[in-house]
């Protein structure tokens, strides 16, 4: 996430999102076909866990990550968590510095109070629709601050 000279590498971030954006939803999607008692209570359990941490943006991010790790393995498919994992350690080199980035997703407690409700109900296509309206809302965001650090460094080089 960060080149040898300390700047973003902002492909290997735009990646991360992109990954993110895609393996989510149907993730949410296969969890609610495969709605198991374990995850569904877990998942409930993440999402609580956020509506109690709205305050502490290093603490929402934590247990973001537990929520997203309890929905793969509710999924039950080995590619998505194969793909989590590298996800998630790429991620922590950047998480810093993408928290604030992330605020607005990490802080809306009840979209994940909503996709967990989905996948205990079994309701597929929306707990598909929820996660991708969720973690595209966290894409858009750290694609605008991408943007804005681009357009700091053209006007550095400029000057």
């Amino acid at each position: 996430v960060l080149r040898a000279d300390g700047h973003i590498d902002a492909a290997v971030v735009r990646a991360i999102m992109e990954l993110r954006s895609a393996i989510a939803p149907d993730a949410a999607r296969r969890a609610a076909q495969r709605r198991r008692e374990p995850q569904c209570a877990a998942l409930e359990a993440a999402a609580a866990a956020m509506a109690d941490a709205t305050a502490d943006l290093a603490l929402l991010q934590e247990r973001a990550l537990q929520f997203w790790r309890i929905l793969i393995e509710a999924a039950d498919n080995l590619a998505y968590r194969l793909a989590f994992n590298g996800l998630r350690e790429t991620y922590d080199r950047a998480r810093v510095l993408l928290a604030p980035v992330l605020a607005d997703e990490l802080g809306d407690a009840a979209a994940y109070a909503a996709i967990a409700a989905a996948v205990r109900a079994g309701q597929a296509a929306a707990a598909g629709a929820l996660a991708a309206e969720l973690v595209q809302r966290g894409e858009a965001a750290v694609g605008r601050a991408l943007e804005r650090i681009a357009g700091d460094g053209e006007e550095e080089t400029t000057r």
